[in-house]
């Protein structure tokens, strides 16, 4: 009986891993489409075809197993819940805005919850008490469900802090091409193109992209920028939209702002950092307590403790 079980939780988790290795390929295929891609479709666009067919052929045809892998792909799509609005503001946020990105991420904490379950159910068997184990199980579960979740979030600080890194001198390229009497949009397509495939730089490139695509689309421009600002937890980038909004409603000259705001973004990165450093010193003071003096305490009171629950045990034993 005990076979049966453990073989049952066992097969549990082998299908929450093909499920999850089945969506995370998925996911990969979906993300493969580069800013070039992304480009050549603006153009497309850009150039007004008459013929709505001719803009539909030069789609990609998909094989046959692609149309298969999307088809079992929406087929688990529908087992999925429908995401929250605030789910769906942090994938945006951490740059999983592809249509399954949620699907993916709701059978990876379900394939991590099964699979937390099932590596503390097998822990009972081991011998160990079995609300003991039922509560390990639990707490692997738990955790394993939450780890996506986590993953995310670093995701969202990752890309919020290339952004902030990288704006500066985004900042600076637009303001020189504004001296030079280039419009903004004009100087976002010139920039965007130039831009490297820099993993540092993808951030910024991809929701400029974004915005650029929202623009050539024919949306407001006031709802094209709120969309820019959603894309990211930078703050700098909600202070840079705000000053080009602006600018664009009183059609003043904005290079020379431009580059006072990029030069004080770089400022307060550095101040940002020079906090850091002073704080290395009392980050280093508690991981030696912690790590170094706490052990060497307990390992001198170990004996004395020791001692005293023996003198403890036979007063009372």
């Amino acid at each position: 009986m005990n076979l049966i079980i453990i073989g049952f939780f066992i097969l549990l988790v082998i299908c929450g891993v093909i499920i999850f290795m089945m969506v995370q390929s998925k996911q990969k295929q979906t993300n493969a489409t580069s800013s070039e891609t992304l480009n050549r479709r603006i153009a497309i666009i850009q150039e007004n075809f008459e013929d709505q067919g001719l803009l539909e052929s030069r789609e990609p045809q998909e094989s046959f197993l692609d149309t298969l892998n999307k088809d079992l792909v929406n087929m688990i799509g529908k087992l999925a819940p429908v995401p929250s609005q605030e789910k769906l503001t942090m994938l945006n946020k951490a740059g999983m805005r592809r249509p399954h990105d949620h699907i993916a991420l709701f059978f990876q904490q379900i394939a991590g919850a099964v699979t937390g379950v099932g590596l503390g159910i097998l822990i009972v068997f081991t011998g160990v008490d079995l609300f003991a184990g039922l509560a390990v199980a639990l707490c692997l579960g738990l955790l394993f469900y939450l780890a996506p979740s986590t993953e995310m979030n670093r995701k969202i600080k990752d890309r919020s802090y290339k952004i902030d890194k990288t704006l500066p001198d985004i900042i600076d390229l637009f303001a020189n091409c504004c001296i030079a009497g280039v419009s903004f949009d004009i100087a976002a397509g010139y920039i965007l193109v130039d831009l490297e495939d820099d993993p540092l730089l993808k951030p910024v490139k991809e929701d400029f992209l974004a915005w650029q695509s929202d623009v050539n689309l024919g949306m407001d421009r006031q709802e094209s920028w709120k969309r820019l600002v959603d894309r990211s937890e930078s703050k700098n980038i909600r202070y840079f939209t705000s000053l080009i909004n602006q600018s664009e409603k009183t059609g003043g000259s904005v290079a020379e702002a431009l580059f006072k705001m990029s030069d004080f973004f770089r400022e307060r990165r550095k101040q940002m950092i020079e906090s850091e450093i002073a704080q290395i010193p009392t980050k280093m003071s508690t991981q030696t307590i912690v790590f170094i003096v706490l052990p060497i305490v307990l390992l001198l009171l170990a004996p004395v403790g020791l001692n005293a629950f023996r003198m403890v045990s036979e007063l009372f034993g």
